[in-house]
C-alpha cells in the first residue's frame, strides 16, 4: 500500500499515485496506513504474507506521536514495514513552521506563535533546569542558539563561547558564584535565564537562576549544582532577552507567546520550525516491525523508541535535529539499529537495554554500521553515541566522531563491541574515556575487540595560572577505554590505538581484565592501572551493595564469572588478576605527553603507569616494545608495598620479574605516516604470539539498509588538537541590545 503528502485517507491506498479521475490513489496519512495493516492482520495476529508501507517522497508534519503496539507486526519471515519508496526523500518532522514574521529591531524579527502550544510543553531531561523553553528553533537544518551570555565561537573545536567563575564566596559552595564585568546588571528578567555550568570536566548541566546581585557580582542560583563550583569553570547563560545579539539566536516570550529571532539568512524560502512533539515513532511490544530509508528529524525528546518486542529494525534512516537522543532500544530481543545516520543531536545517539540480569539472559539488540557524529549539542557529558545496558547486546561497525563526552557508555554484562571506528570524541571534557565503564563490579563478560580508536585528546580546566587566571588544555585526561572505578571482568583484545596522548587503557582499580594482542601507538602510557579504592569506603559499600543484589554465588553467575566466588577471600580493593599480553606497543613522537604529565627525561616513554598495581598476580608478557631505539621506562608501585612509585627503566623492570619474555624491537609497520599499522609478515611481534588484527573490516560497510554511501572521510586524518589557554573571568563589553 502506498502513503503521500497528495493522498487522502477516503482511499484505498492500493496506487502510489492519484488516479488521475482523482477517485482513488494513495493514503495521506501513516495512521490510515496502520488501520489496513491490521485489517490484514485480521485475528491471526500476523499477516499472512509480508507486508509494505511505501511513503511516498516529501514531508509528513506528525500531528502526533505514531504508536505501534503488539496487534501491529508481523513474525519471522512475515514482517511489515514502512519504507521510502524508490529512494524518495522522505522526512518524518515534530516540528511546525513559524511563519508571519515581521521587523523587530534591526535584524531581529518576531512573529505570533500562538496555537502553537509551545507555552505549556514540560522539559524532557533531568539536567535541564530553570525556566528556558522547552522546545527548540531550527533553521536550514540546523537547531539555533537562545540568546545566550557569551555568544558561542563556533569556530573553537572545544564548546566555545565561555564565562568563567571569577570567585565563590560564603558557605554555599554550590548555590552562588560571583562572576566578572558588568552585562547581568543589564538583565530585566533574570529569573527567566538558565545557567549551563561545568562544576566537574565530566559534568555540565543546565541551572535555574533566583537573583542577580550586580552590586556583588554574583549569581544565586535557584537550585544547587550538583558538585561545587570552583573559580576558573566555564559557564554561559542562556534564555535572556537582552542577550539576542547575534545571528543564529533566539528568545521566546512565553506571556505574549512571541518568538524573536534573528536569522542568519534569509528566512523567505525556508521558514524556522519550532519542535513541538516529544517522540516521532513509538513500537511497544511489536514484532517484526521495520521502518526503511526515512528521515526523521526535530523532536523534543527522543526520535524513536522501541519497548520490548522482537526483531525490530530501524534501518537506513536519517535521524538528526533532536532535543533527546535518536533512537532508544529497552527491552525485547532482537531488536536492531541498523545502517542509521545519526547527527546534531541534543542527548546521545543510540540507548540498547534489554535482558536479564539475573539469569543473564541476553537481549540480542544491536546497533550495527551507523554513523554517528555531531551529538550531545544540548546535554553534554554522558550522553554517548551509543549507551548499552542489561545483558547481551551487539555494538558493531559503527563510525563513531565529533561527541563531547564518551563515545560508548556502557553497564552490565557480556555486551560486545567490535569492528567500532571512534576518534575525535572527549572533545569538550577530561577525566573521559571513548569507551567509559565504572563502579560496579558485577558489570562482568564484556569483550571490545578489533575497534578502532584515535585521535582522542580531551580538554578542560587543568589548574590556576596566576592570580584570577585559569589553564584550559588539550590534551587532558581523555583514554580511550576508561575501566572506571573497579569494573571488572573485561576483555579488551585485538584493537588499534594511536594519537590518545593520554593513553589507551585505564584500569581503575578493577580486577580479571585482559589487555592482549593489541596495537597501541603513541599513547602515554599504553596501560594505566591503578588501586583507587583505597580510602574510599563508599565505593566498596556500594560495589558489595551491588553484588549482594545479584545472585553471584548461583549458576549461570557462578559458572559464568567463577572468579566472583573469591571477591571476599582476600582485599577486595587489590587490583588483582589483571593481564597485559601479547600487545604491540611503539612511541614515534614525544610532544604527546600532554600538559598533565611531566617527563622524568627527554626521550623516555612510559609504556605502564602503575602507581599500585597489584605485583603478585599481574601479568606482563610476550609485549613487543619501541620508541625508535630511545630508552623505554615504567612507573610503577606495588600495591600495599607502602612505598614512592618508581620510574624504572626497562631492564630494571624486567629485573622485577615482568615483561621477561617480551621484545625492544622495530614492529614493523607497514606505512605509519599514513596511519597504516599493519605489521610486515616479518614483523617480531608475530614471534611473541601476537595475530594480525582485521583492520580492513573495521568501520562502516556498504549495504542496501546504509543510510549514505560512500561516506566521505572528514579530512582530518592526522590532525592533532593541541591547546593550552589561559582564561580569566572577565566581561566580554558592551554589545548591541537583544529583545528588549
Amino acid at each position: 500500500m502506498y502513503v503521500s503528502p497528495q493522498g487522502d485517507d477516503r482511499w484505498s491506498g492500493r496506487f502510489p499515485d492519484p488516479l488521475p479521475s482523482g477517485t482513488d490513489g494513495p493514503f495521506a496519512t501513516l495512521e490510515r496506513a496502520r488501520e489496513e495493516v491490521r485489517r490484514r492482520i485480521g485475528p491471526a495476529g500476523a499477516p499472512a504474507e509480508p507486508v509494505t508501507v511505501w511513503l511516498r517522497g516529501g514531508t509528513y508534519a506528525l500531528a502526533e506521536t505514531f504508536r505501534l503496539g503488539p496487534g501491529d507486526g508481523g513474525r519471522s519471515g512475515v514482517g511489515v514495514m514502512y519504507a521510502a519508496h524508490g529512494g524518495e526523500p522522505v522526512i518524518l518532522t515534530g516540528a511546525r513552521p513559524v511563519t508571519g514574521w515581521s521587523p523587530h529591531r534591526g535584524a531581529i524579527l518576531k512573529a505570533d506563535v500562538r496555537g502553537l502550544g509551545l507555552a505549556g510543553l514540560e522539559p524532557l531531561h533531568p539536567r535541564i533546569g530553570g525556566d528556558g523553553p522547552a522546545f527548540e528553533l531550527f533553521f536550514a537544518g540546523r537547531a539555533q542558539d537562545l540568546a545566550r551570555w557569551p555568544n558561542r565561537d563556533p569556530d573553537d573545536a572545544h564548546g566555545g563561547g565561555w564565562a568563567h567563575v571569577a570567585a565563590v564566596t560564603g558557605s554555599e559552595e554550590r548555590a552562588r558564584f560571583r562572576y566578572a564585568g558588568t552585562r547581568p546588571a543589564r538583565w530585566a528578567a533574570p529569573a527567566r535565564a538558565r545557567v549551563n555550568l561545568w562544576t566537574q570536566n565530566w559534568w555540565d548541566q543546565y541551572l535555574g537562576v533566583a537573583r542577580v546581585d550586580p552590586a556583588a557580582q554574583e549569581i544565586v542560583l535557584a537550585q544547587p549544582a550538583a558538585y561545587p563550583i570552583k573559580p576558573g569553570q566555564r559557564f554561559f547563560v542562556d534564555n535572556v532577552a537582552e542577550e539576542l545579539d547575534a545571528p543564529g539566536e533566539w528568545y521566546f516570550d512565553p506571556a505574549a507567546e512571541v518568538l524573536y529571532f534573528w536569522p542568519p539568512t534569509p528566512i523567505d524560502s525556508d521558514p524556522p520550525t519550532v519542535s513541538v512533539l516529544d517522540t516521532l515513532l513509538a513500537l511497544d511490544g511489536t514484532e517484526h516491525v521495520t521502518f526503511r530509508g526515512l528521515t526523521l528529524e526535530c523532536c523534543r525528546g527522543t526520535a524513536v523508541t522501541v519497548d520490548g518486542g522482537r526483531g525490530n529494525r530501524i534501518a537506513g534512516c536519517v535521524l538528526r535535529a533532536t532535543g533527546g537522543s535518536a533512537i532508544a532500544i529497552r527491552g525485547g530481543v532482537d531488536n536492531v539499529a541498523f545502517g542509521n545516520d545519526i547527527n546534531a543531536v541534543g542527548h546521545g545517539g543510540i540507548h540498547l537495554s534489554g535482558g536479564d540480569r539475573p539469569s543473564l539472559t541476553p537481549a540480542g539488540n544491536a546497533a550495527v554500521n551507523n554513523h554517528i557524529h555531531h551529538y550531545g549539542h544540548l546535554v553534554k557529558c554522558y550522553s554517548a553515541a551509543v549507551h548499552v545496558d542489561g545483558v547481551g547486546q551487539r555494538v558493531a561497525h559503527n563510525l563513531i566522531h565529533d561527541g563531547p563526552h564518551n563515545a560508548v557508555l556502557l553497564a552490565g554484562n557480556d555486551h560486545l563491541l567490535e569492528f567500532n571506528v571512534i576518534h575525535h570524541v572527549s572533545t569538550e571534557s577530561s577525566d573521559v574515556g571513548a569507551f567509559y565503564m565504572g563502579r560496579d563490579y558485577t558489570a562482568q563478560g564484556n569483550v571490545l575487540r578489533h575497534n578502532v580508536f584515535h585521535d582522542i585528546y580531551g580538554y578542560g580546566l587543568a589548574g590556576e595560572a596566576g592570580e584570577g587566571a585559569w589553564r584550559y588544555e588539550s590534551p587532558c585526561g581523555a583514554w580511550a577505554v576508561y575501566i572506571d572505578d573497579a569494573a571488572s571482568g573485561v576483555t579488551v583484545e585485538g584493537n588499534l590505538f594511536y594519537r590518545v596522548p593520554m593513553g589507551a587503557v585505564m584500569i581503575g582499580g578493577g580486577r580479571n581484565i585482559a589487555v592482549d594482542g593489541n596495537i597501541i601507538v603513541d599513547c602515554f602510557p599504553a596501560v594505566h592501572i591503578d588501586a583507587r579504592w583505597d580510602g574510599f569506603d563508599l565505593w566498596h559499600t556500594q560495589m558489595r551493595e551491588r553484588l549482594e543484589a545479584l545472585p553471584y554465588r548461583r549458576p549461570p553467575w557462578g559458572a559464568r564469572y567463577p572468579h566472583l566466588l573469591h571477591y571476599y577471600d582476600d582485599d577486595p580493593r587489590r587490583p588483582a588478576d589483571n593481564r597485559v599480553t601479547r600487545n604491540v606497543i611503539a612511541y614515534g613522537r614525544d610532544d604527546f605527553m600532554g600538559f598533565w604529565r611531566v617527563r622524568e627525561a627527554p626521550g623516555a616513554a612510559r609504556v605502564y603507569d602503575l602507581p599500585d598495581f597489584d605485583a603478585g598476580s599481574t601479568v606482563f608478557a610476550r609485549n613487543t616494545i619501541w620508541h625508535g631505539g630511545l630508552p623505554v621506562r615504567v612507573h610503577a608501585r606495588p600495591y600495599g608495598g607502602g612505598r614512592a612509585a618508581e620510574t624504572l627503566l626497562w631492564a630494571d623492570w624486567q629485573a622485577r620479574g615482568f615483561d621477561r619474555d617480551s621484545v625492544v624491537a622495530d614492529p614493523r609497520f607497514a606505512d605509519p605516516a599514513t596511519d597504516d599499522y599493519r605489521l610486515h609478515a616479518e614483523s617480531p611481534a608475530f614471534r611473541t604470539g601476537f595475530a594480525a588484527l582485521p583492520l580492513e573490516r573495521a568501520g562502516l560497510f556498504p549495504h542496501a539498509d546504509r543510510a549514505s554511501w560512500p561516506v566521505a572521510p572528514d579530512g582530518r586524518r592526522g590532525a592533532v588538537l593541541l591547546r593550552s589557554a589561559v582564561v580569566r573571568a572577565e566581561g566580554d563589553g558592551d554589545q548591541p541590545p537583544g529583545v528588549r
